[in-house]
């Protein structure tokens, strides 16, 4: 910088050039290319020749299922995978086992598990200091977690307030669903042309967000989004809504809101109104949207 001010002809390195050299090298100081992915690098870090699976318990349900449901494992023979179907899950690049058969419900059902791995996510992050289980070389055997809650008297965390009975994974939580809508009226636009909204919502309620999948020429549109959110009281639960469009903006109807407590004490049950907003383009009175709470632990 001080030779360029006084005219020396100091060449200049571009902003995404230096940029990307840094990501390099960052890549590079990693221990191997699956680093950030505890449980995989302690296996690769242990150097052992034996083969193990990092998803014993999801295997064993499966492995279970096809004994039970699939008729020709029951009699020995070859199985036809007990009437599951292979489909893809575009979102996160993998393959899904399912029963079901229509397209909708399929993308509610990856919605849901998206929104519970993110959930999942989260909760591994709070918890990152807790120790990792301890592997069982019997499959039928509960994975024990070695020395948690050992300093349980003086945490901070809600785990050490845990009563008799309580859940560790729910402890301090709230199961949050974004059950239906109802009063969304159809318009009609150029060419009398009648139009049903496509009604979804974005929720927000502290640092979490997500939203519903859109319900399709529904009037009276059904969600059923379920989130395991943090329990704070007077948290402040925000919904906007919106009508799905083909071409363009989405339309916005409004904005509904309550706190989680509000909603618990009118026994997990409530119908929030859509509130007109500034920007609403589509809103008409009316408008609700019910939702249901269950404090968890």
């Amino acid at each position: 910088g001080v030779a360029r001010m006084f005219g020396f002809p100091v060449p200049k390195v571009p902003k995404e050039w230096s940029k990307g050299a840094q990501e390099s090298v960052n890549i590079l100081k990693k221990k191997s290319s699956v680093e950030e992915y505890g449980s995989v690098q302690k296996v690769v870090d242990s150097d052992s020749k034996k083969s193990e699976s990092l998803r014993g318990k999801s295997l064993r349900v499966f492995k279970d299922f096809m004994k039970e449901h699939d008729p020709g494992l029951k009699a020995s023979k070859e199985g036809d995978f007990a009437g599951l179907r292979r489909i893809g899950n575009p979102s996160e690049g993998t393959a899904l086992w399912t029963t079901l058969t229509d397209i909708n419900a399929i993308n509610t059902a990856i919605e849901k598990r998206k929104l519970q791995r993110e959930e999942e996510d989260n909760s591994t992050s709070e918890s990152s200091a807790a120790p990792s289980p301890v592997p069982s070389d019997n499959e039928n055997e509960p994975i024990k977690i070695e020395g948690f809650l050992k300093n349980a008297s003086t945490a901070t965390s809600p785990i050490a307030n845990l009563q008799p009975g309580q859940n560790v994974a729910t402890a301090g939580k709230v199961h949050i669903i974004i059950d239906k809508g109802s009063g969304f009226n159809p318009i009609t636009k150029r060419f009398h042309k009648l139009d049903v909204p496509d009604v979804y919502c974005v929720i927000k309620y502290g640092t979490s967000k997500w939203q519903t999948h859109y319900a399709k020429d529904d009037e009276a549109p059904v969600w059923s989004v379920e989130r395991v959110c943090k329990y704070v009281p007077n948290q402040e639960i925000i919904i906007d809504v919106y009508d799905k469009n083909r071409k363009g903006s989405d339309d916005y109807y409004g904005q509904a809101c309550s706190t989680i407590c509000k909603i618990l004490n009118a026994e997990g049950f409530l119908e929030l109104e859509v509130n007109k907003e500034i920007s609403s383009n589509r809103w008409s009175p009316g408008i609700f949207i019910s939702v249901k709470c269950q404090k968890l632990g």
